[in-house]
């Protein structure tokens, strides 16, 4: 008589296959995160700070506004004079190259005030900004403050500013810092004279 010996196998337990299961799930779904991040991270991201600052004969000099801002331009003024001035630092923090087409001083009633040219010491526009830099532009104090006083009353004179900078791609990136308008207004008599 030949006798067979029956072998059983058992298949993997149901625990293993669970673990399996949810480890597969968790490692596709960081897989399709990260690739969601990347894609978002390719192209440009463009950020833009408001500053204030003197146009100087070798540059400038800026300070981020703040509630003394005056106070910290007129103290290197009268050591070193120079122009008022509204800056525009733009930064492309992205992966991608973007272009500025133009910038403003943006009210928050709509009004805007910027040069139809780039000023003299800045890049011409349209400038391309390449990932990870930046540029600078700015525009006359004065200005900005008389754009402002043009609205006459109260009432209707818009009571912060942005720096606003739109891109080729037609976006347009607003500064999260704001220029008091009615400070600006009641500096004019001094940015007249040469002070700030």
């Amino acid at each position: 008589m030949i006798q067979t010996a029956a072998s059983v196998t058992a298949g993997p337990s149901p625990t293993a296959t669970l673990v399996v299961a949810i480890v597969g799930l968790v490692l596709s779904v960081a897989g399709l995160v990260w690739q969601a991040a990347s894609f978002h991270l390719t192209g440009p991201r463009v950020r833009v700070e408001l500053q204030v600052g003197l146009l100087l004969p070798g540059g400038s000099a800026r300070v981020p506004v703040s509630a003394i801002w005056r106070d910290s331009l007129r103290h290197v003024q009268q050591q070193q004079g120079g122009q008022p001035i509204v800056g525009f630092v733009i930064r492309n923090i992205g992966r991608g190259p973007t272009t500025i087409t133009s910038y403003t001083a943006k009210a928050d009633n709509g009004m805007g005030y910027g040069l139809t040219s780039a000023p003299p010491g800045t890049e011409p526009l349209p400038h391309r900004i390449e990932a990870h830099s930046m540029a600078f532009y700015y525009i006359d104090m004065l200005g900005v403050a008389a754009a402002a006083a043009a609205y006459g009353s109260v009432k209707d004179m818009p009571r912060r500013f942005h720096a606003q900078v739109e891109l080729g791609s037609g976006k347009t990136v607003t500064s999260a810092q704001t220029l008091d308008a009615r400070e600006l207004v009641d500096a004019i008599p001094a940015l007249q004279s040469g002070t700030v």
